[in-house]
């Protein structure tokens, strides 16, 4: 900057050329910085009216939903970048991504109780540009109360060998105060069947699955689910695993294994021999047993 263009300045304040030069440069650099302070403080900024809300008592397979209000207090454009939830079961939706300044919105959160009992707390993670509030999480709370209580929640075959006959029974116990009725039960499984055994008590109602026997190639792990069709209006199906393990028997070639019988690792129990019952040994021990068979 010239003394011609600083003359001006330098007149009206009365200042020596030097003095002047020193002065002019103070102001420019606290105009400057002042204007940088003043853009670093133009920020979005975000405020929800509450971030945790409690719906109380609701029924297994109702659907909770609820709304959280926010608004953009700061003096820039305020994005929605990213909502997480913390289980497949929870879902979420903004009413806007983009708020102006003093524009507000609101963020629908829903919950599938299905499959839950007690006490429980959904979150949801809201990622925005607030520079100060980076992510906010979400809590809805509630208390499932199920219609239908099960002794079991899994069907559990265990290790079987392949030919054999299993049963299992679940208990299921109509909660008190619940409107709801059994109709039926089917198998995902074409090995597994299942049935309906009424009780004494109304309320309660036993469910049978049987593994039928299964031959070789059929494949050596048992799954699916017992569907079980109900009369309620929020849990028309209620679905119960199926796990269970099927192994080859054991049956091995030496003689003296086949006159004396075997143990079978697989059904942990002494296999008697294929002989007529008067030439049976029942007496030997397992450890005896698999001496001999050695």
């Amino acid at each position: 900057m010239s003394e011609a263009t600083l003359g001006p300045l330098i007149c009206r304040y009365h200042l020596t050329p030097r003095l002047g030069v020193y002065t002019v440069v103070a102001v420019l650099f606290a105009t400057l910085c002042d204007g940088c302070l003043r853009q670093g403080s133009r920020q979005p900024r975000v405020a929800f009216d509450y971030t945790q809300v409690d719906v109380g008592q609701v029924v297994e397979g109702q659907r909770v939903e609820r709304e959280f209000a926010f608004k953009n207090t700061g003096e820039e454009l305020l994005v929605v970048e990213r909502l997480v939830a913390d289980c497949a079961c929870t879902a979420a939706l903004p009413s806007a991504g983009h708020l102006r300044p003093g524009e507000s919105a609101a963020i629908r959160v829903a919950v599938d109780t299905r499959d839950m009992a007690g006490a429980i707390q959904k979150r949801v993670t809201v990622e925005c540009n607030d520079p100060e509030q980076r992510t906010v999480t979400l809590v809805v709370a509630a208390m499932v109360r199920p219609e239908l209580l099960l002794s079991s929640r899994t069907v559990d075959f265990g290790q079987l060998n392949e030919g054999m006959e299993a049963t299992r029974r679940v208990r299921v116990m109509i909660a008190h105060g619940a409107d709801v009725r059994l109709l039926g039960v089917r198998s995902t499984n074409e090995s597994i069947s299942a049935w309906l055994e009424p009780t004494g008590n109304p309320a309660v109602v036993n469910v049978t699955a049987r593994v039928l026997p299964r031959r070789r190639g059929q494949g050596s792990a048992l799954f699916g689910n017992l569907v079980l069709t109900t009369t309620s209006l929020f849990t028309p199906e209620l679905r119960v695993p199926i796990r269970g393990t099927l192994t080859e028997a054991v049956r091995p070639n030496n003689r003296r294994a086949l006159v004396t019988g075997y143990w079978d690792p697989g059904r942990l129990r002494y296999c008697p021999p294929d002989r007529p019952p008067w030439r049976r040994t029942h007496t030997m021990p397992p450890q005896t047993v698999a001496r001999l068979a050695l």
